[in-house]
């Protein structure tokens, strides 16, 4: 889901770019999917923290390359389409996991499912 939140975010960022008459909404959103991202990294940390030792540790780069930029569709519909479709993905998936979640993971999960409904019910 925090790959998902940095997708949606990195879409928003690429369509306000694009479309003036979506660019307030788009900017909104991309700034709530990266935080998104950010919390669900934290509780992901959080739930399995990194073991700490005494031995000193060799901190190996990543072999994976910078996500690929993401471009806005041409047509403002279909970036609005684009941009309703990812946040119905994201509600969707957040509400599924709600049930199951402790509380406080669950509190994380309903807030990013409301969240994204908002964003749907304001986009122009």
């Amino acid at each position: 889901m925090a790959e998902q939140a940095e997708i949606d975010a990195r879409l928003a960022t690429a369509v306000a770019a694009a479309h003036p008459d979506l660019a307030r909404s788009a900017a909104a959103l991309a700034s709530d999917r990266w935080q998104h991202a950010a919390a669900l990294r934290a509780e992901l940390r959080r739930a399995r923290p990194v073991p700490q030792t005494s031995a000193p540790q060799i901190v190996a780069r990543s072999s994976t390359a910078a996500p690929p930029p993401v471009v806005a569709p041409r047509d403002p519909t279909d970036a609005r389409a684009a941009l309703a479709g990812g946040l119905q993905a994201a509600q969707d998936a957040a509400s599924a996991l709600v049930a199951a979640a402790p509380g406080h993971r669950a509190a994380l999960l309903a807030s990013i499912a409301a969240c994204c409904a908002s964003h749907q019910a304001v986009l122009p």
